[in-house]
């Protein structure tokens, strides 16, 4: 699978003091998923402290999708300053 991730920004979420993990993801196959899931990692000082899993539905070859995933387990106020690193990888598609 051959997937790109861009555009990465972290922000505050509307409805609490959750922080959201936003951007675009580009399936660069010749193949058109009716569904793609996509592991989140959050990393705090190189040490792993959040993920999720991003669930993409009707993901056509060659196409851009955004994505906006709320992570409850970190505080937007209190780790966005110290957030170092994100990862995203494809788990699974069909």
């Amino acid at each position: 699978m051959n997937f790109t991730y861009s555009n990465i920004r972290f922000t505050k979420d509307a409805a609490g003091n959750w922080l959201n993990v936003e951007g675009e993801i580009q399936n660069l196959t010749n193949k058109n998923y009716n569904a793609v899931a996509f592991r989140i990692v959050l990393f705090l000082n190189n040490t792993p402290a959040a993920n999720a899993v991003l669930v993409i539905n009707g993901f056509p070859a060659m196409q851009s999708r955004y994505f906006e995933q709320k992570i409850e387990e970190l505080d937007y106020s209190d780790q966005i300053k110290e957030m170092l690193r994100c990862e995203i990888y494809p788990e699974t598609a069909y």
